[in-house]
């Protein structure tokens, strides 16, 4: 994403060292036409993006896919010599495709806590002013919630963007169940801590 922003400046010059897989051309000339409108989708077209992996014993969660295929998960050399338990997670530890696992998976960039530094042989005040750096050239997204005191926001940036029914029903039984988890020592909502956000002004909280 840093890359990608400061490219789109057109004052800075980026090169990206990528292997660069992507997706097959067939599963693209098959997503490519599918219109907003469910209604009108092509069954065949449809069957090829949305193929899911076979199911193997003892898999807990099937291994995801983009448009039916599973290119950012294949090893192009980018996994020689790493060794993992069990063996088949080897290939989840780097991705060959442009772009890496952000295909796949959504994605937010957050410095490390700086209690983390307390462990490591560089400072959290040494590492603040870089985070702050790579901040005024990606203004993040985000606002003070319960996890403010060890994820601060270390600079202005865009209020999220609205949240969708899912995330409010999770916020609104979090919000209820605040008190109980700060009891418990919850990290999301220590004593002190900063209301979390909410789709209403949040009663009683610390």
């Amino acid at each position: 994403m840093v890359a990608l922003t400061l490219a789109r400046r057109g004052d800075h010059r980026v090169t990206v060292l990528d292997l660069g897989g992507r997706l097959e051309p067939e599963r693209r000339a098959a997503q490519a036409p599918l219109p907003t409108d469910e209604t009108a989708w092509d069954g065949r077209d449809l069957g090829v993006v949305t193929a899911r992996v076979p199911t193997r014993a003892g898999d807990r969660v099937p291994q995801k896919r983009v448009h039916g295929s599973d290119y950012p998960f294949r090893d192009r050399g980018q996994s020689t010599g790493v060794r993992g338990r069990p063996a088949d997670i080897d290939l989840d530890v780097a991705s060959s495709a442009y772009g890496g696992f952000t295909n796949v998976w959504g994605t937010q960039m957050m410095p490390f806590a700086p209690a983390t530094f307390d462990r490591l042989p560089i400072s959290w005040p040494e590492m603040d002013r870089h985070y702050r750096t790579v901040l005024e050239e990606v203004p993040p997204a985000g606002e003070d919630d319960d996890l403010a005191e060890s994820f601060p926001l270390l600079h202005p940036g865009s209020r999220l963007h609205p949240l969708g029914p899912r995330a409010v029903t999770v916020l609104v039984r979090y919000d209820a169940h605040r008190t109980a988890l700060r009891q418990r020592g919850s990290p999301r909502a220590g004593p002190g801590w900063p209301c979390a956000r909410t789709p209403a002004p949040a009663a009683g909280c610390a």
